[in-house]
C-alpha cells in the first residue's frame, strides 16, 4: 500500500488541478476552490481510518474527542463549577480518545468495507448533503464538493492498488485487489449495510438536475478545452516592467 505522504501529496495535486480548472472555466469562486480542495485532500486519506495505527484515524480521533469534550462542558458551562467542568471534560475526552476509539478500531478491519467503491460513493453523498443543508451551497456546488470527496477517495484506493504491483518483480503483492473493490468479500454483513445505507442517504441528497445540466453541456466543455492550454504564448499576458 502507498505511506500516508503519499496519499496526502497525490490527492494534494489531482484536487489542486481540479479545483483550478473549475476557477478558470468559471464554475467556481476562489472560497469554492479552496473549499473543493480541502474535501479532495481529506477524501484522500479517509479510506485508511481502518487501521488502528493509521496518522488519519489517530489525528481525527484527537480532534473529535477535543471537540466533543469541549462541546459537552461548554453546553453545561452554567451549571457546574470549574474544578467540576474540568472533571468532566476529561472524562468525556477519555470516553471518546480510548473508548470509541477501542470499539472502532474492533468492529472494523482494514481494508474492509472502507476500502470499496460504495464507501467513496457515501462519503459523496453525505458532502453533498452536508454543504447543502449545513453550509447553504446551491445543489450545483453541493453536489461538485461531494464529487471532490470521493474521487480523492477513490484516488486512496487507486494509489493501493498500484503499489500493490511489484513492478520490478514483474509480479502481483498479496494485497492485490483488497483496496479497490465493490463489496468487502471478509465482512458481509458490513457490505450489506453500506448498500442499505447509501441507497437511505440518497433520499436526503440534493437534487441532481443542476449538476446534470451543468456537465453535460457542452460550452462548459468547450470553455476548459479553451484554458487548457496558452494560445498566444506563454505567459504572454504577463507584463514585466
Amino acid at each position: 500500500m502507498a505511506s500516508f505522504p503519499v496519499h496526502l501529496s497525490v490527492a494534494m495535486t489531482v484536487s489542486g488541478i481540479g479545483a483550478t480548472t473549475l476557477l478558470v472555466s468559471g464554475m467556481a469562486t476562489p472560497p469554492d476552490v479552496v473549499l473543493y480542495f480541502m474535501l479532495g485532500t481529506l477524501g484522500g486519506v479517509l479510506p485508511d481510518m481502518d487501521s488502528k495505527h493509521s496518522t488519519p484515524l489517530r489525528v481525527g480521533f484527537e480532534v473529535f474527542s477535543v471537540l466533543g469534550a469541549s462541546i459537552v462542558m461548554f453546553r453545561l458551562g452554567t451549571h457546574l463549577s470549574v474544578l467540576e467542568l474540568c472533571c468532566l471534560w476529561l472524562g468525556t475526552f477519555v470516553a471518546l480518545r480510548y473508548g470509541l476509539f477501542y470499539a472502532f478500531t474492533s468492529l472494523t478491519v482494514h481494508r474492509g468495507v472502507f476500502h470499496t467503491i460504495p464507501a467513496a460513493v457515501l462519503l459523496c453523498f453525505l458532502t453533498a448533503i452536508v454543504v447543502h443543508h449545513l453550509d447553504g451551497s446551491t445543489p450545483l456546488a453541493s453536489w461538485i464538493a461531494g464529487i471532490f470527496a470521493g474521487c480523492g477517495y477513490l484516488v486512496h484506493l487507486i494509489l493501493d492498488e498500484v503499489y500493490s504491483v511489484d513492478l520490478a518483480g514483474a509480479q502481483m503483492k498479496r494485497s492485490f485487489g483488497t483496496a479497490f473493490k465493490i463489496l468487502a468479500p471478509r465482512s458481509p454483513f458490513a457490505s450489506l449495510l453500506l448498500y442499505v445505507t447509501l441507497i437511505a442517504v440518497w433520499q436526503w441528497t440534493p437534487d441532481t438536475r443542476s449538476f446534470v445540466n451543468t456537465v453535460t453541456n457542452g460550452h462548459l466543455w468547450q470553455r476548459i478545452e479553451t484554458r487548457l492550454l496558452p494560445h498566444d504564448g506563454w505567459f504572454h499576458h504577463l507584463h514585466l516592467n
